[in-house]
């Protein structure tokens, strides 16, 4: 589904602090500290079907999941978004912010 994350590294800036790359504690990302602003990047690598589908089951059919329910649509509310082309993640981000 996702890049090669040997690939997905040669990406990143060369001015960071240790680069994690292919964490799958919870879910796929990599992260890192910007070293000369100090900034924690953490680029999370989501299938759209599965957060619309999970954004749906927490805020219009109310269905909890043990220990992880509002955690995708608090980090989805709260994120910037990066490059966005077809507006499909901003679009994602307002229906994650609605009351």
């Amino acid at each position: 589904m996702f890049r090669c994350a040997w690939k997905r590294a040669r990406h990143w800036h060369t001015d960071t602090a240790p680069v994690e790359i292919d964490n799958r504690y919870w879910e796929t990302s990599d992260e890192w500290d910007e070293l000369g602003t100090g900034i924690h990047v953490d680029v999370m690598y989501r299938a759209l079907a599965d957060t619309r589908a999970h954004l749906s089951r927490v805020l219009h059919q109310h269905e909890a999941s043990i220990g992880y329910t509002t955690c995708i649509v608090h980090n989805l509310a709260t994120c910037r978004v990066l490059p966005d082309k077809r507006g499909v993640l901003g679009a994602l981000q307002a229906y994650a912010r609605q009351p």
